[in-house]
């Protein structure tokens, strides 16, 4: 026992040595891959190329940097069309700046918003109706791959690509790809609402709404214009067309908002996506930038790991049997219709039906469902493959039920609901 815990100390005492070594040895300092987007690092992932190009358009005496609340910095416009840029991982507002933002923009100005996550309280304002009437509906979506491609809408930039990848030391990631769900574009929204570039053609990420006098710009993928691809031509040639829809004039860049001045106020902890990029001031951000400090950093973790593992081993109870969870789908089903059932509101359940079948018509077959006339038949039918002479009573039925506001019959509800079914069965 008493040589057992001799080897135990001396290995411990080697480890120790290992890593005081790897901490204090000198090399030197290699890139860093963290998405910082400072704009005064030279990093990959950091954006002094864009922050000194968008100077130098606007003038060292029109480009200001927003250091303080946005309330006392936006308030300092003296009503000249204005700019107002934010690119980061995420953006972090106070109470209030959904209201200060939006108020800029009402009067004439225009707001550049990138983000991988973009403010959910800020899209409520600016997206306030939905075609899908659900309480899980997000606006943000994401897409996991190693790479995507963007590109713009507006000729002659159509056929231009920019084929973005996460790369770090070890090469490239996977990584989560936001853009703006689709189901964000509601009919009635499209009037102010243009949808400017995409992700792999079919992902928007970049969005312009009108609001008030000015307009906002919403853009999901800031790695565009990191360092890492402003140095690029390709890059360059991306970054200068989205920025060709600021108007000209003073420009506002924010770091109010990013990640460290946030922290620095004490506002709170960081999410658990955003914590993978950490402040170049951190000790533990030079430790991972290091390879030799990195591998430390990593075999300390693992000894810590398989301790606190063999550890609970020796010293663990027996764990009871657990019940295997019971799929109860059906009695969550049979639970709403009854709901529905007591309600007995068949107009409520079949305009809802209907919404749903519009949502299903503009998702799979790409087709606007503002007008619903003959020629919006006839090219469903071309699409879907059922004919037109099926589709005209449905949407005959439909339109009836939409107009009338007196008691529908459960007949009716029953009518509408085979027709749908039929169309579902036979569509392609």
């Amino acid at each position: 026992m008493e040589r057992n815990r001799i080897w135990l100390w001396a290995g411990f005492l080697v480890i120790l040595v290992t890593v005081l070594l790897l901490l204090f040895w000198p090399g030197e300092r290699g890139l860093n891959w963290f998405q910082t987007y400072r704009p005064d690092s030279g990093q990959p992932y950091s954006v002094q190329v864009i922050h000194e190009l968008l100077k130098d358009q606007a003038g060292k005496d029109r480009f200001f940097i927003v250091e303080d609340s946005l309330k006392r910095s936006l308030g300092k416009w003296e009503g000249t069309p204005s700019s107002y840029v934010f690119i980061g991982e995420e953006m972090w507002l106070e109470p209030g700046d959904e209201e200060e933002l939006l108020r800029f923009a009402e009067a004439g100005n225009t707001l550049f918003l990138c983000a991988w996550e973009l403010p959910v309280e800020l899209l409520g304002r600016l997206l306030p109706e939905y075609c899908v009437d659900t309480a899980y509906f997000e606006p943000i979506d994401y897409e996991p791959d190693t790479s995507v491609f963007a590109k713009l809408n507006h000729e002659p930039w159509r056929k231009d690509e920019l084929s973005l990848t996460l790369y770090n030391q070890e090469g490239p990631l996977i990584f989560d790809w936001t853009y703006l769900d689709s189901l964000s574009f509601c009919d009635s929204f499209l009037d102010t609402m243009e949808v400017l570039g995409n992700l792999n053609d079919s992902m928007p990420n970049f969005v312009r709404i009108t609001y008030g006098k000015g307009a906002v710009l919403l853009h999901t993928t800031p790695i565009a214009f990191s360092n890492f691809y402003m140095k690029k031509e390709k890059g360059l040639e991306y970054a200068d067309r989205v920025l060709a829809y600021l108007p000209e004039g003073p420009i506002y860049w924010d770091r109010y908002s990013d990640y460290e001045s946030y922290y620095r106020r004490g506002w709170g902890r960081r999410p658990a996506r955003t914590q993978r990029t950490l402040s170049n001031d951190s000790p533990l951000q030079y430790i991972l930038s290091q390879p030799p400090l990195a591998w430390a950093w990593y075999v300390g973790l693992s000894m810590a790991l398989l301790f606190l593992l063999f550890r609970a081993k020796r010293r663990q109870r027996i764990i009871p049997v657990l019940e295997p969870n019971t799929n109860t789908s059906m009695e969550f089903v049979a639970t709403i219709g009854q709901l529905y059932f007591q309600q007995n509101n068949h107009r409520k359940l079949a305009l809802q039906k209907w919404r749903l079948f519009l949502a299903y018509i503009r998702d799979r077959y790409h087709l606007p469902t503002k007008e619903l006339d003959e020629a919006f038949i006839k090219k469903l039918a071309e699409r879907s493959g059922v004919a037109d002479s099926a589709l005209r009573p449905m949407f005959r039925l439909a339109h009836n039920i939409e107009r009338s506001e007196v008691f529908l019959s459960e007949n009716t509800l029953i009518d509408l609901h085979k027709m749908l079914d039929g169309f579902y069965r036979n569509c392609k």
